[in-house]
């Protein structure tokens, strides 16, 4: 089994482990009303959004004009079933058609982050958009099991370094900040009640237990 093979493999696991390939689910839709509510809060339908990594998509789940792309079939299938508009195949989207490119923990697995950036720039629309979610990893530990994890990330990042990356492959950074959430399942109870009482819950149980991810937006420029 090839790397990338072992890579997707672990993703496809660990998304069923979380319950996310029920793409009917209420915990499904809570994390799709949560991704909407910190990235899509400007959303209109006339815009184009590419989900660049989608797996099964519930991070566009509540967008009316988005299209998801995975390497995993698997996920794709699962896209299919919510009615989500995915491929598997990013040669078949034309380039400059998105508005918008969002990425969530997809960059750090891919053994070569700079290649997708630069598919990402081609497919963005002069002027467009990306989103990159990625782990804020502070993790000095000298690890005692000496194997891949079951996060598989190739690479880490702080600001500093990621904004390089994307200025070195014809980005501007924009914006730079921290997002926290965190139990997302055990405060659901409270996502049929209020979306605003979900969000509140998951956002202190990550404050409370330090929980953060970096979020970068830049700009695509055009040389």
């Amino acid at each position: 089994m090839s790397n990338a093979t072992a890579i997707q493999t672990s993703l496809s696991q660990k998304t069923e482990v979380l319950g996310l390939f029920d793409v009917f689910s209420p915990y499904y839709d809570a994390r799709a009303a949560i991704t909407k509510h910190l990235y899509f809060a400007n959303y209109t339908s006339s815009m184009r959004v590419l989900d660049f990594g989608c797996g099964t998509g519930y991070h566009i789940a509540h967008l009316s004009n988005a299209v998801g792309f995975d390497p995993s079939a698997e996920h794709v299938e699962a896209c299919h079933k919510r009615g989500l508009n995915a491929t598997t195949d990013l040669g078949i989207l034309p380039n400059e058609s998105f508005n918008l490119v969002f990425s969530s923990h997809y960059l750090p697995v891919l053994p070569n982050p700079a290649e997708a950036l630069q598919q990402i720039w081609h497919k963005l629309l002069p002027g467009g958009r990306i989103i990159l979610e990625l782990p804020l990893e502070d993790d000095s530990r000298v690890p005692t099991e000496l194997r891949m994890d079951e996060h598989h990330h190739l690479f880490a990042w702080n600001f500093r370094t990621i904004n390089n990356l994307l200025f070195s492959n014809g980005f501007k950074v924009t914006a730079n900040q921290v997002v926290q959430g965190a139990g997302y399942r055990r405060w659901l109870p409270l996502y049929r009640y209020s979306f605003q009482a979900y969000r509140f819950a998951t956002w202190l149980t990550a404050y409370m237990g330090n929980i953060k991810e970096m979020v970068v937006v830049a700009e695509k420029v055009n040389y």
